[in-house]
């Protein structure tokens, strides 16, 4: 069981992304969160965090 980047729940289904796991929830949560949905800047918190860890991994 992998654990999502995003959320932390333990997820067998998901994508492995810049050295993360995006589990299949958060990857429908980032395709259909409107900007002026209150969950979107926990989504843009998300994907800033794989970013910054793929970043720090070079």
């Amino acid at each position: 069981m992998k654990t999502c980047s995003i959320c932390n729940a333990e997820d067998p289904k998901g994508i492995n992304i810049l050295q993360s796991f995006l589990c299949d929830n958060c990857l429908m949560r980032i395709s259909k969160t409107r900007v002026d949905d209150p969950e979107y800047d926990e989504i843009v918190n998300g994907i800033k965090k794989v970013w910054q860890t793929n970043e720090s991994l070079k």
